[in-house]
């Protein structure tokens, strides 16, 4: 294979030398330099050898150079990554909206992490070798019954999706008034879902993140904000399914909890939750007439999970399934302690206890869910969305 070639670009030799040095470590990259003057998007266009990569430091005046850039729209132009300062921008969002038009793959905000920067090139290095298998989804988690666990299987899957698969993913809390999410990942959002409906015609991909809350490890999330009462009749289905269509357009995988009509009618594919009693398998038969006969939902867009699986329970996954009609495509094992101690830290599962069988199960849900059979990306990996919507 040969070797990526990277070009670090921009006015400053000494920033220039300290993210070469920084990225030499990487495995069959070649990096070069270039300092750039008065003409410098026509030396850009002029390099040689052509570029797989451009990490381009945007100097004092930021908005003019992402208009020129702007022009340079050939096809065969080089990814291009972006270092840049937010303290002396006055309107964020504008720079933002400016770089996307510019075809920027990310904007990393100064100081750089050379983590994220290392990251961001490998998945363009997996992309352009072919090894990207990843696909596109939006899964929704239902249930027939509360307390079976699907929102915190949700939330687990989200986090394993961005933490070993590196993969910009939005859990969307849609539980209106009782959403626990933010307080699951202990975080504190400033804008939430109801903000973001009503704001949607004015909104893309860039100013989008404006309104989802950022995990450290990446992940974004959106819902009520836990000082709102939201109710269903506050939400207009045509705003909603806007923003549903900018989100899907925005990430890899879209995780939503709960279910309802507009769910159904967009989601890629419905996940069954059940466990291991009657009445969950009593509800999931009628869940599965509701979904066949009054949504419509194609039978092959749902699959079944049984959660807090225990061995010795008297119904078995044979019960589940003869009853469903169902294989699961995935089984987590039962630890109450484990999930509910890290709940009540704001602690994902996976961080909180990586070797566990929990923790386990619920990456191979993820690499099910993304199409990849294995995890290659390390844990805190910021993906290409990720680090786009990093400002702080």
């Amino acid at each position: 294979m040969r070797p990526l070639e990277v070009l670090i670009a921009g006015n400053s030799v000494s920033e220039l030398d300290q993210l070469k040095t920084g990225l030499s470590g990487l495995a069959n990259a070649r990096l070069n330099a270039l300092v750039t003057g008065e003409d410098w998007l026509s030396r850009l266009q002029a390099c040689t050898p052509v570029p797989d990569i451009i990490i381009l430091c945007l100097g004092t005046s930021p908005e003019r150079e992402l208009v020129q850039l702007a022009s340079w729209a050939s096809p065969q132009r080089p990814t291009l990554l972006l270092v840049g300062s937010l303290e002396e921008v006055k309107d964020q969002t504008h720079l933002m909206r400016l770089a996307m038009q510019a075809g920027a793959r990310d904007f990393l905000i100064r100081p750089v992490s050379l983590e994220s920067l290392s990251d961001q090139i490998s998945l363009v290095r997996r992309e352009q070798s072919g090894d990207s298998k990843e696909r596109r989804a939006i899964t929704a988690f239902i249930s027939p019954k509360g307390g079976a666990g699907a929102a915190s299987m949700a939330a687990g899957v989200a986090h394993a999706l961005v933490a070993r698969y590196g993969l910009p993913t939005l859990l969307l809390d849609l539980n209106y008034q009782f959403g626990a999410q933010y307080l699951n990942l202990d975080l504190r959002p400033e804008k939430g879902l109801r903000e973001a409906i009503e704001a949607v015609d004015g909104l893309d991909s860039l100013a989008l993140a404006g309104y989802v809350t950022r995990h450290r490890s990446g992940l974004h999330v959106l819902g009520t904000l836990p000082s709102q009462v939201l109710l269903p009749a506050d939400v207009a289905d045509p705003r909603l399914g806007r923003l549903f269509d900018l989100i899907a357009q925005t990430y890899y995988q879209v995780l939503i909890d709960p279910l309802f009509n507009l769910v159904a009618e967009r989601a890629s594919q419905l996940l069954l939750v059940l466990q291991q009693d009657f009445q969950n398998i009593r509800n999931g038969q009628k869940l599965q007439r509701i979904l066949k006969d009054e949504l419509q939902v194609p039978a092959d867009r749902v699959n079944l999970v049984v959660n807090r699986f225990e061995r010795h329970n008297p119904i078995t996954i044979e019960h589940i399934q003869q009853g469903l009609q169902m294989t699961p495509v995935s089984v987590i094992p039962s630890d109450f302690r484990l999930v509910s101690g890290a709940a009540n830290l704001g602690i994902p599962i996976l961080e909180h206890s990586p070797d566990s069988p929990v923790s386990k199960a619920l990456v191979e849900l993820a690499g099910w869910i993304s199409g990849d059979e294995v995890a290659v990306v390390p844990q805190g990996f910021w993906s290409e969305l990720a680090s786009l919507f990093k400002v702080s």
